[in-house]
C-alpha cells in the first residue's frame, strides 16, 4: 500500500488532538496547548474552508490543516503540518505534500514559527524539490511566511 491522504473524520478528532498537542508542545513550548482547542475544533466545524488531513501508508504518520482562503493574493493556507517524529526524514513529508498540492492547485502561504527548527528545515528542501512555481519569503520576529503557487 502506498502513501495517502485522507480527511480526519470527527470520530478521530480526540485521539488526533493528542498528537496535534504533542506538536504544539514541540514547536511552541511555552504555550499551553488547551489554549489552541477552539482552533483545533474549527476543523470539523467548517468543512470546506478547513480540512483536517491525516496521511501515510497503513496508518496516520501525519497531519496537515489546510485553509481555503477568501484572499485575493492567496488561495490555500498551510496552517498546520506535523509528520510523527518516527516518521521523520524519509521524504513522507514532501511525498505528502505533494498529493495534498496535487488537489488544491493555486496560490498558497505555509508559516513556519522561528521556534520550529523541524519545519525550518523542512520546508525549504520540501518546496525546492516540489518545484512550486513563484516561491518567495518574508520573515518578520516569529516566523518565515512562504508563498508559492502549485499547478
Amino acid at each position: 500500500m502506498g502513501l495517502r491522504v485522507w480527511q480526519a473524520p470527527a470520530r478521530k478528532r480526540a485521539a488526533l488532538f493528542k498528537t496535534y498537542a504533542a506538536y504544539m508542545a514541540e514547536i511552541v513550548p511555552q504555550d499551553d496547548p488547551a489554549e489552541s482547542a477552539a482552533y483545533f475544533d474549527s476543523y470539523w466545524q467548517e468543512p470546506g474552508r478547513r480540512i483536517p488531513y491525516l496521511f501515510g501508508e497503513e496508518h496516520a504518520q501525519g497531519f496537515a490543516f489546510v485553509q481555503a482562503l477568501e484572499d485575493p493574493d492567496l488561495d490555500f493556507e498551510m496552517a498546520e503540518f506535523c509528520v510523527y517524529p518516527a516518521f521523520r526524514g524519509q521524504g513522507l513529508g514532501t511525498a505528502a505534500l505533494r498529493l495534498i498540492f496535487a488537489d488544491h492547485s493555486g496560490r498558497w502561504e505555509a508559516s513556519v514559527l522561528h521556534t520550529n527548527a523541524m519545519g525550518n528545515g523542512f520546508w525549504p528542501k520540501a518546496l525546492s524539490r516540489l518545484g512550486v512555481a513563484e516561491l518567495r519569503y518574508r520573515d518578520d520576529d516569529v516566523a518565515r511566511d512562504y508563498r508559492f503557487s502549485v499547478a
